[in-house]
């Protein structure tokens, strides 16, 4: 798998602040694939750990302090416990929901270099991810 996936484009970042308002808070949806061992590369200077070891242990803790700086937060986390409709082959090992005040929060996360420091554990970590920003409906209440 490309390293491409774990990495946010520029014009993705761009079309996100332009779709949201400004003051629109905003959930990412995180799907998360770990890894058996991490893969930090040949001659890596990180000690061999498993994905989520890596993704928890390592990247997971100032990232999580850098979006409360931002005015967001952890809503939730949960182990997905087994497919219910899925596309054969897919899997997922956790689901987890991070709010934030606004896109824009996002888009300073991304460009914060503690981001760009732990994302080489976010990359070790992952087999597979997908994020989703998504805003809250109205439709049923």
């Amino acid at each position: 798998m490309s390293d491409d996936i774990f990495h946010t484009e520029d014009s993705v970042v761009e079309a996100g602040l332009k779709r949201f308002a400004a003051d629109q808070p905003i959930v990412m949806v995180n799907l998360l694939h770990y890894r058996e061992v991490a893969d930090y590369g040949e001659g890596s200077e990180f000690t061999r750990c498993s994905g989520r070891e890596a993704y928890y242990q390592r990247y997971a803790p100032p990232i999580i302090e850098v979006i409360r700086r931002l005015g967001g937060g952890l809503v939730s986390f949960a182990h997905v416990g087994m497919p219910i409709s899925a596309a054969p082959g897919e899997h997922w090992d956790d689901v987890m929901l991070i709010e934030y005040p606004s896109f824009k929060a996002v888009a300073e996360l991304l460009a914060t270099s503690e981001y760009e420091r732990q994302l080489v554990h976010r990359i070790a970590a992952l087999a597979d991810t997908r994020v989703f920003a998504t805003v809250p409906g109205t439709e049923i209440r």
